[in-house]
């Protein structure tokens, strides 16, 4: 496998509409690909350029599972994770964005992930 290795690599998905965000989930699995140790950061926005509604960051590379909660739920259409460094590959294999919609009913948008490479 050949993987391009990039500052600040991304991944991002819009959503049909802008929805409440309550989490976003990232599985990974660690045997398939080699990882590169640093900090992804998950974002919430309603818009490609302005301010995220919600934003949090955790080390990535050392385990198979992350979770980020908004709260409260975070008003967006797209959500953006990035792996902050220079030189380093972002590997991801299944992303779960859970909402609201405006009737408080849980929609699971399941996300076909992107791997850089």
């Amino acid at each position: 496998m050949f993987f391009i290795q990039e500052s600040n690599p991304w991944w991002r998905v819009t959503l049909e509409k802008p929805l409440y965000v309550e989490s976003v989930e990232i599985t990974d699995k660690i045997d398939c690909c080699p990882r590169d140790i640093g900090m992804i950061k998950v974002a919430v926005s309603t818009n490609q350029t302005g301010d995220p509604s919600c934003t949090k960051s955790l080390k990535y590379g050392n385990t198979q599972k992350y979770k980020v909660h908004c709260s409260p739920p975070a008003l967006g259409r797209y959500v953006t994770v990035t792996l902050t460094g220079d030189n380093v590959t972002l590997v991801l294999c299944y992303v779960l964005v859970r909402t609201f919609g405006k009737l408080h009913r849980m929609y699971l948008l399941r996300v076909a992930c992107k791997t850089k490479f």
